[in-house]
Parts: C-alpha cells; structure tokens; sequence
C-alpha cells in the first residue's frame, strides 16, 4: 500500500484517475486509507478508471472486466510480500481481467537480495522451468 500511495503523489493523481482494490478487513482498512491518502477504496466490481491498483487481495476469486485493462505486476525486491510464485500467484493476477483485449503481461521490478548474480538469461531459463514443472503437474 505504501507504493501505491507514493505512485498517486508522485504522478499528482486524482480520485477521480484512480481505483484502489484493497483490504478492508479489521485494522487493514484504516492503516490502508492512512497510506493511500484518504484515497476511496473500491470493491472489485466497481466500475474501472483510467489507473487501477489491485493488492493481493484481489488476486484470486476475483472477476475483473476491462476492455482495455493492461496488466503491470510490480514487485518490489526489498518487500518479501510482493516477490511472487511465477507458477502460481502470477498465473492467478495473469487471468483476472476476463475481457482485456490485451494478453501480455508487464513486471516490473527491481532487485532483490537473492539474486544479485542472476543474469536476465538465467532468470528467464529458471522462471520457464517453474512455468514447465507447474504445466506437467497441471496435466
């Protein structure tokens, strides 16, 4: 939550721009409004705006329509909670959107402490071995 509230200040957005999918259960809704500035949270079948945040709340079970949504997964390495399973939790946020024209995916992350000496080849060889194993035991 704290990236998504650096995101709307640092790009001077308006609530009427954005869409913030979120936790509202127990202590998550006030320490979350706190962090997104005051910002609304939406339920994920409200109507989308031109920028959407979706946590991982919203990351499995959820119907999301977009004609024109286009995916970005951000993960930041210096946040256990948003290093993501490529076999798993990315294939999940990989189908919400049920009708986006769209089908590539963005990530967009920064480094983490575990692999500073991966390259992007190994990483990529690596990531499609998971994608591999995780298919086979699929069928």
């Amino acid at each position: 939550m704290s990236f998504i509230g650096k995101v709307i200040r640092h790009a001077k957005l308006t609530s009427d721009q954005v869409k913030i999918v979120c936790s509202t259960s127990g202590e998550s809704y006030d320490r979350n409004k706190e962090k997104i500035d005051g910002f609304p949270i939406s339920m994920p079948s409200s109507q989308p705006c031109k920028i959407n945040f979706y946590t991982s709340t919203a990351f499995e079970g959820c119907d999301i329509f977009d004609k024109v949504g286009r995916i970005y997964i951000v993960s930041d390495g210096t946040a256990t909670h948003s290093m993501l399973d490529v076999s798993t939790t990315i294939r999940q946020i990989a189908g919400r959107i049920r009708d986006t024209q769209y089908k590539e995916i963005t990530h967009i992350y920064s480094k983490s402490r575990y692999g500073r000496d991966v390259s992007y080849t190994q990483f990529k060889a690596s990531t499609e071995k998971e994608m591999d194993k995780a298919e086979r035991w699929l069928k």
